[in-house]
């Protein structure tokens, strides 16, 4: 065991910085790994994941029957990007997501902001 956390984890995925970031028991949590411990958890107005992927415009999606969700590092927010969500959630080079519902493969288009010159 390398932490003991009071929620019951859903889903996690490494983040851009470093961080390990899941959901559970209805919140988002961010772990680091560097530190041993919990750094941050807030209410997770979708619901727990069962998945979370880190898609090429480097912010962090996860899914569950309900909901597409964005988690931004920027705070550790998460906002709704699709609805009903599904299971599975696979991010294309292209700036996509591609999920399941039933018999269905659907995409999210994400909007990826231009570098700065």
């Amino acid at each position: 065991v390398v932490l003991r956390i009071d929620l019951d984890v859903s889903a996690m995925e490494a983040a851009p910085g470093g961080e390990v970031v899941g959901t559970g028991g209805g919140r988002v949590f961010v772990f680091s790994p560097s530190e041993m411990k919990v750094t941050h958890t807030a209410d997770n107005p979708l619901g727990d994941f069962s998945h979370i992927c880190l898609a090429p415009d480097g912010n962090l999606y996860g899914i569950n029957g309900g909901h597409v969700g964005r988690i931004t590092s920027e705070g550790w927010r998460v906002d709704e990007v699709a609805s009903p969500g599904g299971k599975f959630l696979v991010p294309a080079p292209s700036g996509s997501l591609y999920f399941g519902r039933g018999s269905h493969v659907l995409r999210v288009r994400l909007t990826v902001a231009p570098e700065s010159k």
